[in-house]
């Protein structure tokens, strides 16, 4: 259970993953055009409501909120690394100035 090597590796080299299931791919399209464009077109939200019902769609719209904010948190406040994350590059730089 979990997400491949090499679908982790594409997203942290912001790339679509070349191999997904089905319901990878269509959670990667719907979260991709969120942080995109700030919304998901219509003819998306459908196909992720018919797939997943409406409150799994309200679940992954309030997890990329979630994960956003923690990220812009982590950013504003300029939060030490913790030691356990030494060495770790992240996938794109945020800038804070």
């Amino acid at each position: 259970f979990g997400l491949s090597d090499a679908v982790i590796d594409a997203v942290a080299a912001q790339q679509r993953p070349a191999v997904m299931d089905v319901d990878e791919a269509l959670t990667y399209d719907f979260c991709s055009a969120l942080f995109a464009e700030g919304r998901v077109p219509d003819a998306l939200f459908a196909r992720a409501d018919e797939r997943f019902g409406k409150t799994v769609v309200i679940e992954l719209l309030a997890t990329c909120g979630y994960y956003a904010m923690l990220g812009l948190g982590l950013n504003v406040t300029q939060a030490p690394v913790p030691a356990f994350l030494a060495g770790f590059v992240p996938a794109f730089d945020i800038p804070n100035d």
